[in-house]
């Protein structure tokens, strides 16, 4: 026991003041002694003889913090310490000097005070709870250990939740200690665990839910990314639409915008994209997309290098010179970026330039690279969908990633997840559906199917079958041995297997069995069975079904009326009905005529091929032919050997051998004295008498007498290219000379104008004009199919580009142009060297002759264009 403080402060009051110092000195020597309850009744006493009483409060925290003490407790020494600060602090100055001369001073009390509050510390310490740390800090709030009392207690709430290690734990520590020490990191957990457990199902409605009630959570942007990636997993357009609607100010805004043009531009025009596109706040961003990507770029070229602008500094090598030839027309460039392989975009951002050795354009915005013998899968926009680890990757109409890992194919969407498992020897689209073949069996599904059911791995696939057929309209047809069954285009199956042929007839599905046929609705409800016989156009059916016959439209509803005897559909406005003893053939236009007698009836087909020119042909007994045309309406009669429909008012008629034309009205156009009649050509039939060619215009009701070695071939009504002695000119309808026959070849060009070869050069005439002759030293034909004539030419001035249809293209003032093909578009490419100011031009034109680019260059780069050219 250390009493040392005790003994000094006897000694003193001895000496001062007797009759206390005798009380404090006889407590203070029981205490010494070890006597501390009869010490302690001694200073009750005093304090109850004088409650107002610093001194002896004093000795009565010293003693309660004695640890001998059989009351020993620190909370007491602190009550009666504090105690005596207070009425300390209330005394007048005599009663301080009393005080002092008794060795009660205000520093002794202060020292006390700092021996409790460090005693209950130490204890509160060595309890290591909050709730001890908490008790000490509310009861010694003035302490000196306040501040490391906070520490330990935070640092012990921090331990506590971080053993818990949940968002809860963690938000509630932040609530109740949110100025700590560990409070930054607690944050950080308690984000990184709200964000893992609010998510942990990983779809898209907890990513969703996430951002709704956590706006200002740090992973708000790695959520946006998950639910882009969900949310566009096939690749639809309204999905990125929906997308950037639901968050316009995402930081995946442009990626959105690129993947949204590039899957929009696979199936429109750009001009058809943006008038599509619904109002809001990323229109304006889409047509900056498309405005980049709807012209073609060309780089700047000099004798040594071809320069891209680019983001980044740094030199940019393309792999081929023909980008200079052509332009670049595609979404990105492939070339090295200081050495380094790399691909570039049209606004000059580097895409890719991990390690890649070639890459494949699949289309919709995707493109596939190969690194290593393996192949990867990015975006044009530059966002990487898979890494190099994969046999071979392709796309299944833009919405399925196809993928061989190893031996097996199997399906993955944008997401990146796994919808179909790599097993199946085979994966292709038909249509609307997807056909999987593994170990020569088929099973189907669709790809709305598979984005319906989302993630899943194990698809439920119909099946299985021998071999499937896409029919026109959507459906399928599956084959199993000789069973046949029928699925819609949602895998709806509307006619189940069996030993039957399905054939699809307009609105109907006609099924064959080995005891007749079956007729079933388009939504597969059976209309009709034990059907005899069949007879159909592309417009109507008829069904036979014990003895009679009945007629339906393939395109409206079906209503069972037998009433026929027999029925013979010749087209889709004409038939021939029997009913009792009497036959008549009925017209599209509900009237009729009797062909009981007739010793036949037959479909007169029309020479142009068009259906609604055919007529019927009625032989009668009489040997009368008898023509009517849809209508029903009598065209000819007479007794005629042969009768050819022209068109549906003019026939060619054959009588003794020779040949006329005549009309609807039944007047003839031409008498009946020619070897032959061709097929119409625009207005104009050749007729061919004596081994001679003549033409017959019907419009003008002219004839070209037939005196000609070949076909004449009508420029007009009113002129046509003759053949004589074998050299051609041009004639009038009369047989007039317009222009002589000197020429080896005839070409129309126009109504007005004919491309004319005379030995191996060649001039373009225009006939109505008076000197209307324009002579080319080199003619190449760029285009000759139907009516549409286009022709590279040079003349003395230079070379260039006509077409009969529109126009001059080019002017003749280039040393060089030649024509090129980018996707459906044809494009010109022209170089002009001009001597008198010692440049060198290279031009870029559009189809219809709008210049896209032109290039001033040097020599060097000039003979580069020129070389690109030749090839």
């Amino acid at each position: 026991m250390c009493l040392k403080g005790l003994k000094v402060l006897a000694a003193i009051v001895l000496l001062s003041y007797p009759a206390e110092a005798f009380q404090l000195r006889r407590a203070a020597s029981l205490i010494e002694k070890g006597s501390l309850t009869q010490g302690e009744e001694i200073l009750i006493k005093s304090i109850e003889k004088e409650y107002h009483n610093p001194g002896a409060k004093y000795f009565y925290s010293v003693l309660y913090l004695e640890p001998e003490f059989p009351s020993f407790d620190i909370d007491s020494s602190h009550y009666y310490i504090d105690q005596a600060r207070d009425e300390f602090s209330t005394l007048e100055s005599k009663e301080v000097e009393r005080l002092d001369k008794l060795g009660v001073t205000k520093s002794l009390i202060e020292n006390q005070k700092s021996r409790v509050d460090s005693a209950a510390f130490e204890k509160a310490k060595s309890l290591n709870s909050i709730e001890a740390m908490e008790l000490f800090l509310s009861r010694f709030n003035d302490a000196v250990y306040v501040q490391e009392g906070i520490a330990i207690r935070n640092q012990l709430a921090f331990e506590i939740a971080s053993a818990e290690d949940s968002y809860q734990a963690y938000q509630q520590f932040l609530a109740t200690y949110p100025s700590s020490e560990q409070a930054a990191v607690a944050k950080e957990r308690y984000d990184q665990r709200l964000y893992e457990e609010k998510t942990q199902k990983r779809d898209l409605v907890s990513y969703q839910t996430f951002v709704e009630e956590h706006p200002d959570s740090p992973f708000r942007p790695v959520v946006e990314e998950n639910i882009f990636g969900l949310m566009t997993a096939y690749n639809l357009r309204e999905s990125y639409e929906l997308f950037m609607q639901t968050y316009p100010e995402s930081h995946l805004k442009s990626l959105a915008h690129d993947f949204l043009f590039h899957h929009s531009k696979q199936e429109n025009s750009v001009q058809e994209f943006l008038a599509t596109l619904s109002a809001g706040s990323y229109r304006d961003s889409l047509e900056n997309v498309v405005i980049l990507n709807s012209e073609p770029w060309f780089p700047q070229l000099t004798a040594e290098k071809i320069v891209l602008p680019l983001e980044q500094p740094g030199q940019f090598q393309l792999t081929t010179d023909s980008l200079i030839c052509t332009g670049i027309w595609t979404d990105f460039i492939s070339g090295f970026l200081d050495n380094k392989r790399a691909l570039i975009s049209r606004d000059g951002k580097v895409i890719f330039d991990d390690p890649f050795v070639s890459i494949t354009d699949l289309g919709h915005g995707f493109i596939r690279f190969r690194s290593n013998d393996q192949f990867g899968l990015i975006h044009k926009s530059g966002h990487q969908l898979l890494p190099a680890e994969f046999n071979d990757i392709s796309l299944l109409n833009g919405n399925l990633i196809k993928f061989r890992r190893f031996k097996g194919w199997g399906l993955r969407n944008f997401a990146n997840q796994t919808v179909v498992d790599d097993v199946y020897d085979d994966i292709h689209q038909l249509g609307q559906f997807i056909v999987f073949i593994k170990n020569d069996v088929t099973t189907i599904s669709t790809i709305e199917k598979i984005a319906s059911k989302g993630f899943d791995t194990n698809q439920d696939l119909l099946g299985p079958y021998e071999e499937v057929e896409l029919l026109d309209n959507g459906s399928l047809l599956c084959f199993n041995g000789d069973n046949e069954s029928l699925l819609t285009a949602n895998l709806v199956e509307l006619i189940s297997p069996a030993d039957q042929e399905i054939t699809e007839l307009g609105q109907y599905w006609l099924v064959a069995t080995n005891g007749g046929y079956m007729l079933h609705s388009r939504s597969g409800q059976l209309l009709e069975d034990s059907i005899k016989q069949v007879n159909f156009s592309d417009a109507y059916l008829g069904i036979q079904k014990t003895s009679k016959w009945m007629i339906a439209p393939l395109q409206n509803g079906f209503e069972a009326n037998y009433q026929f005897d027999s029925l013979n559909l010749l087209n889709d406005y004409i038939s021939i009905r029997g009913n009792g003893e009497t036959v008549s053939a009925v017209f599209a236009t509900g009237s009729s005529i009797d062909v009981t007698n007739a010793k036949s009836v037959q479909l007169l087909r029309a020479l142009n091929g068009n259906p609604e020119h055919d007529h019927l042909l009625s032989f009668d007994e009489d040997e009368v032919k008898r023509v009517y045309n849809r209508n029903g309406k009598k065209i000819l009669a007479g007794w005629f050997e042969e009768i050819s429909v022209l068109d549906n008012t003019l026939f060619a008629i054959k009588e003794m051998g020779k040949y006329g034309l005549s009309d609807s009205t039944g007047q003839n156009v031409l008498p009946i004295e020619y070897d032959g009649i061709g097929q119409m050509t625009g207005r104009s039939i050749s007729i061919l008498e004596g081994g001679k060619f003549g033409v017959f215009n019907y419009n003008t009701r002219k004839l070209l007498e037939p005196t000609y070695d070949r076909q004449p071939t009508a420029l007009n009504d009113s002129l046509a290219i003759a053949s004589l002695n074998n050299l051609q000119g041009v004639v009038n309808m009369d047989g007039e000379i317009v222009l002589a026959f000197d020429y080896n070849q005839l070409i129309p060009w126009n109504e007005r104008s004919v491309l004319a070869r005379k030995d191996e050069g060649w001039q373009l005439i225009d006939l109505f004009q008076e000197n209307g002759i324009v002579s080319f030293t080199e003619t190449e034909f760029l285009k000759n199919q139907g009516n549409e004539l286009e022709i590279k030419y040079k003349t003395r001035s230079g070379t260039g580009i006509k077409n009969n249809l529109t126009g001059d293209i080019l002017q003749p003032q280039f040393s060089h142009v030649d024509p090129f093909q980018v996707g459906m578009g044809l494009y010109y490419r022209a170089l002009a060297y001009y001597e008198e100011v010692d440049l060198h031009v290279v031009a870029f034109y559009d189809r219809s002759g709008e210049l896209l680019h032109r290039y001033t260059t040097d020599a060097a780069g000039f003979e580069r264009i020129k070389a690109c050219t030749s090839k």
